[in-house]
């Protein structure tokens, strides 16, 4: 859930952002947005650097690896008994020899 939260606040972001270059873009050279800079400053870096914040808090493979954990730590249990059953079986026929 907090993904998504993250996701929807990022995209809000991103287009709050394309908006303000849309409206950057209209104006033109002599626009009131190019002449201060601090307009650009808060609709572009800080936006940006927002989203890239937000993105290294809730990073998606976090999500992604807790879901599919279980079952890589499930198959790994099962391959590592399996190995452990075979070195048993070496061991015994080393033994024979």
């Amino acid at each position: 859930m907090t993904l998504f939260k993250v996701l929807y606040s990022t995209s809000a972001a991103i287009t709050v952002r394309s908006i303000f270059r849309v409206i950057e873009y209209i104006q033109g050279n002599g626009g009131c947005l190019l002449r201060n800079e601090v307009w650009l400053s808060i609709f572009d870096s800080v936006l940006i650097a927002a989203v890239v914040i937000a993105f290294n808090v809730a990073h998606p493979a976090v999500v992604i690896l807790s879901d599919g954990r279980k079952q890589a730590y499930a198959d790994r249990a099962e391959s590592t008994q399996g190995l452990e059953m075979e070195m048993e079986r070496g061991s015994e026929h080393e033994l024979r020899w």
